[in-house]
């Protein structure tokens, strides 16, 4: 089975998903957007793209999704998409977990899953590389993985740059704490709550090292077999497993698949620890890199399964040392009291090897500049980490704001803005950078997410008692470079005003509150009519007041659709339209009476401009109920 597929079924197996957390060493923006994200929300696998991203535009309103990654190999996007990214910077080291940690409920009963990997989120890893794979069902605050995911959490969120008021990872705790103590039912996949005790959840910086780690769990080790495809600095795991046999398994890369990067130096060092190093490598590729790693250990309590993202080298293996300063990468091993079958294998000539073993590139990155975006309070924040020479300074470039420069003396700062740019760029003489901004508190995002539809679709769709999405067009190739916006998308641009059909509008506002009314008592299909949907009421909104539809149309629209958000006044995500919306309704009435008021002197008359527009919407309410078409219009606002 595929990642995907398999994050699909699971993701079905929830009635509700609260939290989605993805940790990652790559991160590819536009893969995540394309292929994580639909399979996450079950979006149609055979649908164009523009439906799979509408449904995933649909559904990120109701699950707090976010991803943590290495800030050395992230790519962003252009595109905009409500979730939040967050760079974890390990000076000389990476952040190299793989994980999917999903919160949600099933039949009223609040679950947690875990996956544990070797792959990336990045193409190459979910469609062209061979990983490993393995995950589990947390039933119980009693489990180890709940303690070792909540500790985690905890650790991460003191790693990150900033964190919002209710953002992913602090909804992502807030639920562990609802956990049940203990539970005796089956999971989603049938396996009982006895058939997991074996089952331990490994993240590096909550121990010494993987060796430690198991043995501190299931007891004296005898004997090694691991496959990894990086190699490196094993003196410390030499001297843990001195006496211990160990076998290893190395992967061919690409592209011819002859070389290996498993070296004499590791086999040198192994034997002579006593550890007997036997050397093989993996039958059969099919022109496919073996990026899996994988360990059977063999202890007092049996044998030992792992699997996930520590490569065999000391900064895979190696939190720190004797609990001083880290020296290691941040990883992440699902281990369990079993055995499972391995791909097959053939012996490899140690003679073959090369001389020296070659770990996993890039090198770390020296420094990194965290930036984040805070939509409640509308203001960017910056942190320079790791250390600088002496006189060196770092340029901030953020889009729509002054350059910043940054140094061993100015770390932090913080300016308000706009979110123009989802990418910003540092430099520091000849080395530079991308990053991406950390957004906070995106229920509170004002952002456009998806492709806009007119007006006048929306209001068709209403007419039709908004059954079903209109569908936009697919709008190219997403993979475009994330600073360029030679791509404006314009919903209407004819110069001078349109026609506008009151009638028709109050029409489809009769439809859409039937609708409303049919999804009473289901809070996310009405989220999705008034926010999240290509057709929802702050889709019109925001198409309405971008046309060129007079002043007065836009208004009424306006004040139309606030009387419908304002029927749901707890719902936090409605919140920066309804505030948006007061402020266009303020500047449409101010532009509407200076038009009225330029008709009534060109007349001569001395009417009251405020009069007039009163007297006019009361007059558009007598002739809507007239025609049997309740408005919810109030002169006074």
């Amino acid at each position: 089975m595929k990642i995907r597929e398999r994050l699909r079924e699971v993701a079905s197996a929830f009635d509700s998903l609260d939290v989605a957390l993805f940790t990652s060493f790559n991160f590819n923006a536009d893969f995540f957007n394309q292929n994580v994200l639909p399979a996450l929300f079950q979006a149609d696998a055979d649908a164009s793209r523009a439906s799979r991203e509408q449904t995933v535009h649909r559904e990120l309103p109701k699950t707090r999704v976010a991803v943590f990654c290495d800030p050395s190999k992230q790519r962003p996007s252009r595109k905009a998409y409500r979730y939040a990214v967050h760079s974890v910077f390990i000076e000389h080291n990476f952040f190299h977990p793989k994980n999917i940690i999903l919160i949600g409920r099933k039949d009223g009963v609040l679950w947690m899953y875990v996956a544990v990997m070797s792959a990336n989120l990045s193409l190459k890893a979910w469609g062209e590389s061979c990983e490993g794979f393995a995950d589990t069902w947390v039933h119980a605050r009693s489990e180890h993985a709940a303690k070792a995911v909540g500790r985690f959490l905890e650790w991460l969120k003191g790693r990150i740059a900033a964190v919002g008021d209710d953002d992913a990872l602090a909804h992502a705790q807030a639920l562990l704490g609802e956990l049940p103590l203990r539970r005796a039912q089956t999971d989603p996949d049938g396996i009982g709550y006895e058939e997991k005790r074996g089952v331990r959840l490994y993240f590096s910086p909550l121990h010494q090292s993987m060796w430690a780690f198991v043995e501190g769990q299931y007891r004296a080790i005898s004997g090694v077999r691991a496959a990894s495809p990086y190699w490196g600095g094993v003196s410390r795991t030499a001297a843990a497993l001195h006496g211990v046999p160990v076998e290893l398994i190395t992967a061919r890369c690409p592209p011819s698949f002859k070389d290996v990067l498993l070296g004499r130096d590791v086999t040198q060092t192994l034997a002579a620890a006593d550890c007997a190093p036997q050397v093989r490598t993996w039958k059969e590729d099919g022109g496919r890199f073996h990026h899996v790693k994988l360990y059977e250990i063999e202890t007092v309590a049996g044998p030992v399964t792992g699997i996930g993202s520590c490569n065999f080298t000391e900064r895979g293996l190696f939190w720190n040392k004797d609990g001083g300063a880290a020296l290691g990468n941040v990883e992440s091993m699902l281990f369990d009291v079993t055995s499972i079958k391995w791909p097959g294998t053939r012996a490899q000539n140690v003679g073959d090897l090369p001389e020296m073993s070659q770990d996993e590139e890039p090198a770390p990155l020296p420094f990194y500049v965290h930036v984040s975006y805070d939509w409640k309070s509308e203001k960017f924040s910056w942190k320079l980490e790791g250390n600088l020479e002496a006189d060196a300074k770092v340029l901030l470039s953020i889009e729509a704001l002054p350059e910043v420069w940054l140094s061993n003396g100015q770390r932090t700062g913080d300016m308000a803005g706009k979110l123009a740019s989802r990418a910003f760029r540092m430099q520091c003489g000849e080395q530079a950078g991308v990053g991406i901004v950390a957004e906070l508190n995106l229920a509170d995002s004002t952002a456009r997410y998806g492709k806009p539809l007119t007006s006048e679709s929306i209001i068709e769709s209403w007419c039709n008692g908004a059954t079903t999405e209109p569908l936009p067009a697919d709008d190219g190739d997403a993979s475009a470079d994330a600073f360029d916006h030679g791509e404006i998308l314009s919903i209407e641009t004819a110069k001078r005003a349109q026609a506008f059909d009151l009638f028709t509008f109050f029409q489809a506002l009769k439809g859409m509150r039937r609708k409303l009314a049919e999804e009473d008592g289901a809070p996310k299909r009405r989220l999705e009519l008034l926010v999240s949907r290509s057709d929802s009421v702050v889709a019109l909104v925001d198409s309405i007041c971008e046309s060129s539809k007079a002043p007065a149309a836009q208004l009424i629209v306006c004040m139309e659709c606030e009387a419908l958000l304002s029927e749901e006044p707890r719902l936090r995500e409605a919140a920066p339209a309804r505030k948006r919306l007061a402020g266009n309704i303020a500047a449409l009435r101010g532009q509407v009476m200076s038009e009225i008021a330029e008709d009534l002197k060109r007349r001569g008359s001395s009417s009251s401009a405020v009069d007039v527009l009163s007297w006019y919407l009361s007059q558009l309410k007598k002739s809507i109920r007239a025609a049997n078409v309740m408005p919810t219009l109030r002169s006074g606002t």
